[in-house]
Order: C-alpha cells, then structure tokens, then sequence
C-alpha cells in the first residue's frame, strides 16, 4: 500500500498534467495580440515555477542519494531522465544552492525569476555568503524588476566587491580556456593542411 504522501504527490501531478492539456486545447490562433501576449507572460511564469518544484524535487533526491550509490545525482537525472548531462548538472546545482538562499527560492517558486536568475544569484551566494545574505532581498527585487542585463551586470559588480580575487581568477580561467580552445582549432587546421597537402602528391 502506498503512502498518503505519494498518493497526494501523484495526485497533484495528474491535476498538473490535466491542467497542461486543457492549456495545449487553446485555440491561440482565436486569440487578439493583447491576449497572446498577456498568455505568453502567464506561461513563461508558470515555465519558472515549475522549473522551481523540479529543482526542490531534485534536491530532495539528492539529499538522499542514488540508493545504490553507483553514480551521482547528476549522473542518475542525466540517464534516468535523458537530458543532456550540462543541463542535470544544473539542475543539481541550483536545488543545492537555493538551500542556502530563502528569499530568492521564494521568489523562484513564485515564478517571479528564473532558473537563469538563480543561476547567477547562486554565484554570487557562493562568492560571499555572508555578503549574500546582506544584499539578498535586494538583488532579489533586481532580479524580479530589472531587465536580465541590467540585473546581470549588477549582480557581476556585487561580486566584484564582494569577492574580487574570485572574479579576476575567473576572468583568467576563461581567458586560459579560450586560448586553449584556439590552439586546438590552430592544431587541426595545421593538420587537415598538411594532410590536404600529402593528399596533393607533388605537382608534375
């Protein structure tokens, strides 16, 4: 026999499931141009919410752990879910980091940010949690009232001040990898010339 907290977990799923068919039955195309845009706000903020039960789902799992122990919670989502393994590995970081940041997984759940808000804001939590924990309210009413560039650029300058040596270890980090990246790509263009070249033979 099942417990009532899944009976009421699977319960709520179906009605979830039915509303998402009642909202797949629109006739969009019957709609004015104030109603799809006013729709398209409405879904976007229902995308975030749900994004936001995913992620707490997903830190759920996490916090007990794959029962066999064989992979990560990351790896498990990636397979068990088929999603490609950047996209589970983001997952998992946001469910951790909103643990440590109430007012922006409040605003989350609301659906008045974005899994691409938290991303940043878990950044910048991890580059100073106490400076975090000062300025969260506030960055959360950025994030919630700002376009996403300006919210950007003032979460990087909160970082900058909160933790500078981290940013400039990063810039330098980025930095490494793209001139790794582009003598890569040097090294093959060599290759496939000199290949190209012997493929040639020599000119009679």
């Amino acid at each position: 026999m099942f417990g009532a907290a899944i009976v009421d977990a699977r319960s709520s799923l179906a009605a979830l499931a039915s509303a998402l068919d009642d909202v797949a039955a629109l006739d969009v195309d019957a709609l004015d141009h104030r109603e799809i845009a006013e729709l398209t706000v409405a879904m976007h903020g229902m995308q975030s919410r749900l994004d936001a039960q995913t992620d707490r789902v997903v830190g759920a799992y996490d916090l007990h752990g794959d029962p066999g122990r064989a992979v990560t919670t990351a790896s498990w989502l990636a397979y068990t879910c088929r999603l490609p393994k950047a996209r589970a590995r983001a997952s998992v970081s946001r469910a951790r980091a909103l643990k440590h940041m109430p007012e922006v997984a409040a605003a989350y759940a609301s659906g008045a940010i974005t899994s691409d808000h938290v991303r940043l804001l878990a950044a910048a939590q991890r580059s100073n949690p106490e400076a975090f924990a000062k300025a969260e309210e506030e960055l959360v009413d950025d994030a919630s009232s700002s376009r996403f560039d300006h919210f950007a650029r003032r979460v990087s300058y909160f970082r900058q001040i909160a933790d500078p040596d981290g940013t400039e270890q990063e810039a330098q980090d980025a930095f490494e990898r793209r001139n790794l990246h582009c003598s890569a790509r040097s090294r093959t263009r060599c290759s496939s010339t000199r290949s190209s070249t012997r493929s040639a033979g020599p000119s009679s």
